[in-house]
């Protein structure tokens, strides 16, 4: 499996775990079988991520040095991203059928094919594969540095290859580091959307009187993932007992802070038990307990959360949940941020600037702007760039093609463009902090439901809201446009997952005014943020046409000619 195997890890990002797959392991073998038996055919159904997920670089840079032509059908659509395709396979992963062919002697680069069948129906596929094969009317994909096996959308790659990536073990970046959020096991063991809830149900689960039954069924019935009872361990209920555990703001999903019980001492005991999962992410940890840090949260793969592009990033204003996108590990860039811990290794998780050295020193030279605000400039300012439109739209060709490769963004050569940006940016990360509040009275909720309190279930429908008490059964209608309703990032339907989480089955208490009134305000904010999003298309467009700070020459020491950098604003 050397073949296959990955540069050394440097950062965060594990992409040698694919090297454990059996999937991976087969197709090495098949290669090494077809190899001994030149001139050969070999034919495998894989799953449709393998033609360019970044984990299979290796394995596909192995195939274009060793094969002699492919063929790449995708016959099955990964729904879990939101497809509603009829698959073949009854799995929500795609699937795609490889077939390669391997010559006594070539030294030519092999030719790729493809060619996606995933749109149709269940029955179309069925008859296509059984016609004659049509080596007619398909895509040629040409060799990329990422080996992919499918073609990617168009996009201008002489500007974007000019462009600043986010993060990169390969080359210059503009963060230093970066890491997933908390990763926890079990998730609604230690969160809740109500400080006085989540006490309450740790002293209930803290009770050994009360049995796993009574705990599931006061605190988790109707929920789709309660709490295994080996999760609840003596020592995880000994630990809950303790009348000083620390309650904290969480970034949960985006647009929404919940409260997260933050102890050690808890999620120690429930790392040890049977089957593990808890990931307690030091850096992380170390990082947002300096009130001075944020940043933002950046799903690793945009094709994974959704059939089209949409906003994948959400702002972190407090410490950051594993699951901030719907698929993949969403990683966290600060503005602070500290060393890697590393194994058996002395480490004070001191927190320092997280922006490429170099870049800070170029910026301060060109800008004439000091490091230390620049720092928090650029976390806004990138954070802004990838919530333009305009940037996801023309960028869409690379931003959607390979899976787990960070995106690159421009930065301006004139101060005043980056920021103009960095302003809007800042403004979309507060509308996104929980205690923002919206004068945007577009969606205004009535009497009905301000002045009551029900223990809420709900239905979505196009433009409306179905309200109704598990109690009395009554339902109360509330009007919403789809544009709100409809509204995403990195993968969630933000308005879907208030619901979901205030939601009798979660929440265990009514809603009333407080939280009624917190929906209406969640209305607003997300007018607010689409109203900036419009603003900063704007100055994306100026950016895309000024001139740029290219990082191979930042990276090499080259020195950048500014002419005239007195004539704009600082």
């Amino acid at each position: 499996m050397v073949d296959f195997r990955p540069a050394i890890r440097v950062g965060r990002n594990n992409t040698q775990k694919q090297n454990a797959n059996e999937m991976t392991k087969f197709l090495r073998w098949c290669l090494f079988k077809a190899e001994q038996s030149r001139p050969s055919v070999f034919a495998l159904v894989l799953p449709s991520t393998f033609a360019n997920n970044i984990s299979f670089v290796p394995a596909r840079k192995f195939l274009f040095e060793h094969v002699s032509e492919m063929w790449v059908l995708e016959f099955d659509a990964d729904n879990r991203a939101g497809h509603q395709a009829e698959n073949l396979f009854n799995t929500l992963q795609g699937r795609l059928l490889l077939v390669g062919t391997l010559r006594e002697i070539d030294t030519n680069l092999p030719s790729v094919h493809y060619k996606s069948i995933f749109n149709f129906g269940y029955k179309e596929k069925l008859e296509y594969l059984e016609l004659p094969v049509d080596n007619t009317n398909w895509d040629v994909v040409k060799m990329s540095k990422d080996y992919l096996l499918k073609p990617i959308g168009n996009f201008d790659e002489s500007l974007y290859s000019q462009f600043w990536h986010i993060a990169s073990d390969s080359g210059p970046s503009i963060f230093e580091r970066h890491c997933s959020g908390l990763k926890l096991a079990p998730t609604h063991l230690l969160v809740h959307f109500n400080e006085g809830q989540l006490k309450r149900r740790n002293k209930f689960i803290a009770d050994e009187a009360n049995s796993y039954a009574e705990i599931k069924d006061r605190w988790y019935k109707g929920q789709t993932k309660p709490p295994a009872q080996k999760k609840l361990s003596l020592e995880v209920r000994k630990c809950l007992s303790n009348n000083n555990l620390q309650i904290v703001d969480y970034s949960y999903r985006p647009f929404l802070t919940a409260k997260l019980l933050f102890d050690n001492t808890v999620m120690d005991a429930l790392r040890k038990t049977e089957g593990g999962g808890m990931r307690e992410r030091p850096e992380v940890q170390a990082a947002y307990t300096d009130n001075g840090v944020f940043g933002f949260a950046v799903a690793p793969a945009p094709a994974d959360i959704s059939p089209k592009i949409h906003k994948f990033t959400s702002f972190c204003w407090s410490m950051p949940d594993n699951d901030l996108a719907t698929r993949g590990n969403a990683h966290v860039f600060c503005n602070k941020f500290p060393d890697y811990k590393k194994t058996q290794k002395e480490w004070k998780g001191k927190c320092k600037s997280n922006i490429n050295a170099k870049l800070l020193k170029a910026l301060e030279d060109v800008y004439e702007v000091t490091a230390t605000k620049l720092v928090d400039e650029l976390v806004f300012y990138v954070y802004a760039v990838l919530n333009s439109n305009i940037y996801l739209h023309t960028f869409e060709g690379k931003l959607y093609s390979t899976a787990g490769e960070w995106p690159a963004i421009p930065i301006p050569m004139t101060y005043e463009l980056l920021n103009r940006m960095s302003v809007l940016g800042h403004k979309m990360a507060e509308v996104e902090k929980a205690d923002y509040q919206s004068v945007n009275q577009q969606v205004v909720l009535g009497s009905s439901l301000l002045d009551r309190e029900i223990n809420m279930e709900y239905n979505i429908s196009e433009g409306s809201i179905m309200i109704h008490d598990i109690n009395s059964r009554e339902i109360i209608a509330v009007q919403v446009p789809d544009e709100i309703l409809t509204f995403q990032a990195s993968g969630y339907e933000i308005v879907r997952e208030w619901l979901k989480y205030h939601s009798y089955s979660y929440y265990r208490k009514a809603c009333g005014k407080k939280e009624f009134e917190e929906l209406q305000n969640l209305f607003g904010r997300i007018l607010d943020f689409k109203s900036l999003v419009a603003s900063a298309d704007e100055i994306m467009s100026e950016i895309l046409q000024s001139e740029l700070i290219k990082p191979n020459n930042v990276a090499s020491g080259i020195e950048i000619n500014f002419p005239n950098k007195n004539d704009y604003g600082k």
